[in-house]
């Protein structure tokens, strides 16, 4: 499964979305990002190195960076963060240890490299 998530994903929540007729609450909102990550934790929860993610993002503690960048590299699913070229390094220099599936991508760009990454499977 290819998963694709920035930042700006949180700034799209409309109140709503016509399903079968009715308004109901939009499929793709926020809270799927985490949804996902459950399910993954749920599946990695057995595998002998995942150190399990803590999911109270609203309090301190929350799901990290390195709790993502772990569920990618476990289950070789590509992460693409979108960062402006003239500001990749000081982005590179904030983690530890990026794992080869995360891809800093300027904003440009971001479509074009998921579209190939869609077209490799």
């Amino acid at each position: 499964m290819r998963v694709f998530f920035s930042e700006n994903h949180r700034l799209h929540f409309p109140q709503g979305e016509l399903h079968g007729g009715e308004l109901v609450t939009p499929f793709e909102r926020p809270s799927r990002v985490e949804y996902v990550l459950r399910r993954l934790a749920e599946l990695a929860k057995d595998e002998p190195d995942f150190p399990g993610i803590n999911f109270n993002a609203d309090q301190a503690g929350g799901v990290t960076y390195e709790d993502i960048f772990h569920v990618c590299r476990t289950f070789e699913i590509p992460l693409l963060l979108e960062v402006g070229d003239d500001l990749q390094e000081q982005a590179r220099n904030l983690f530890n240890e990026i794992p080869d599936v995360v891809e800093f991508v300027d904003p440009s760009a971001i479509l074009t490299r998921a579209r190939r990454i869609l077209e490799t499977d």
